[in-house]
């Protein structure tokens, strides 16, 4: 009879044991899948910020044509003010 309580009793402390990690490990499962769903959210928010805070490419391709249009006259203009002041 007491083989029988001493192995009832193992078998108890082992289902509690096995009991108490499988929380543990759902827990973590749980908090995992909350700070999943916390970086798809700021994910979504990144994307909708994206258009609006960084220049396209078209419109960077735009502007550095822009400016090479400028600095080109002003090379030009560069270039005329050095002929005329040969003598």
């Amino acid at each position: 009879m007491m083989d029988q309580e001493l192995i009832n009793m193992m078998i108890g402390m082992g289902a509690a044991v096995f009991g108490w990690f499988m929380r543990i490990i759902w827990q973590s499962v749980r908090d995992l899948q909350i700070a999943d769903q916390k970086l798809v959210s700021e994910l979504h928010m990144f994307k909708e910020h994206v258009p609006v805070t960084y220049v396209s490419k078209a419109d960077f391709a735009e502007i550095l044509k822009s400016i090479n249009t400028k600095l080109d006259r002003i090379c030009d203009k560069l270039d005329n003010k050095q002929d005329r002041s040969d003598p």
